[in-house]
């Protein structure tokens, strides 16, 4: 014999079987939620601190290379940038910044270290030419200062590379302009022994 049980007596019998055993379900709610907030209270806490930046491709130099040279251009920020913070320059750089922690510290345990900073630091894309540098710890004070170290040092190899950028510019066109000049100077001289040889 087949009773269809509609989904309503199903709901009115569940509610009428907790009522009937209330101590029982109320104990078992107090167990889950001390279990809950017993884990959420010895869970590590971990803190990430983050920023982002608009990186500006665009050159001052651009409009005047048109058809002669090309300005370097980045595509991926994120990928460059996590090359940059993770090579061996950041390195360096890191080794300066941590100096006084890392007195005593073997080579081993420096690489170890700044492993653990890399493992910890997060590189990408945020929108077209935005990237977001985060960095996690359960140390709020430790995460503020390594998110901001690696976005000091993105910032200051920018500005460099833009620098290099401008510099190898401007040296090509200053090397195209010498270049005109000597022809300009050569036709002139030409021009004025043509006139000299022919002056009837």
């Amino acid at each position: 014999m087949n009773v269809q049980v509609s989904q309503v007596d199903l709901i009115r019998f569940a509610l009428i079987e907790t009522w009937r055993m209330k101590k029982m379900a109320l104990v078992l709610f107090i167990i889950v939620s001390l279990s809950v907030l017993t884990v959420g209270w010895f869970w590590p806490r971990v803190y990430i601190s983050e920023s982002t930046i608009l990186v500006d491709e665009y050159n001052i130099l651009t409009p005047l290379m048109e058809g002669t040279a090309v300005a370097t251009g980045v595509k991926d920020q994120a990928k460059n940038a996590r090359q940059l913070l993770t090579g061996q320059y950041a390195k360096e750089r890191f080794v300066e910044f941590v100096a006084l922690d890392l007195v005593g510290k073997s080579e081993k345990d420096v690489d170890r270290i700044w492993s653990g900073i890399k493992y910890k630091s997060i590189v990408e894309n945020a929108g077209k030419n935005v990237i977001r540098i985060k960095y996690k710890s359960s140390d709020p004070i430790e995460a503020q200062r390594f998110a901001a170290f690696f976005t000091d040092l993105f910032i200051d190899e920018s500005i460099k590379d833009k620098r290099r950028e401008s510099e190898a510019a401007y040296s090509f066109i200053a090397g195209q302009a010498e270049e005109y000049r000597n022809k300009l100077k050569q036709s002139e001289e030409s021009l004025k022994d043509f006139r000299s040889e022919n002056l009837g």
